[in-house]
C-alpha cells in the first residue's frame, strides 16, 4: 500500500471515466448518475483509477482529453476528501497517457461506492460527450 499524498487536498476534484452502461436514473431525483459499479477498484487491483483535476489543468490538459479515446464514456468528479472519509488513500500514479493519473486505494464496500455514485458531479454529462 502506498502512502496518502497530502499534496492532493481534500477539496481537489478527482475525475473518473464512467461508461454509459454504468449510468442510471436516480430513484429520488430522476437525474442520471453513475452506478455504484462505476466506483469499484480496477479488476484484480486494490485501487480505482482517477485523474487529478488540478494537475491535469496545470499541464494544459482538459477534461475532454480524458475521454477522447473512450467514445462511450462520460466524466464524473468526486473530491479527494470524500474518498478519504471512506478510508481511502489518494496518491499520484502517473502513466504515459495521463500525467494526472491518480489512484484511490482501499476497500470499496457497496456503501462506499453508493456514496461516491450519489455524490458524483458530472463534468462531461451523458449525451454531451
Amino acid at each position: 500500500m502506498c502512502a496518502d499524498d497530502d499534496s492532493i487536498l481534500d477539496d481537489d476534484n478527482l475525475y473518473r471515466r464512467v461508461p454509459d452502461v454504468q449510468i442510471v436514473p436516480d430513484d429520488n431525483t430522476g437525474e442520471l448518475r453513475p452506478t455504484s459499479k462505476a466506483f469499484q477498484n480496477e479488476s484484480g487491483q486494490k485501487a480505482m483509477s482517477v485523474s487529478h483535476a488540478l494537475k491535469l489543468e496545470k499541464h494544459g490538459g482538459k477534461p475532454h482529453d480524458l475521454i477522447r479515446n473512450y467514445p462511450h464514456c462520460c466524466l464524473a468528479s468526486i473530491t479527494a476528501g470524500l474518498t478519504r472519509t471512506h478510508n481511502q488513500i489518494v496518491y499520484y500514479d502517473e502513466i504515459e497517457e495521463d500525467i494526472s493519473h491518480t489512484h484511490v486505494e482501499g476497500k470499496k464496500t457497496k456503501g462506499c461506492r453508493r456514496t461516491f455514485s450519489k455524490q458524483a458531479v458530472w463534468i462531461i454529462p451523458p449525451n454531451s460527450a
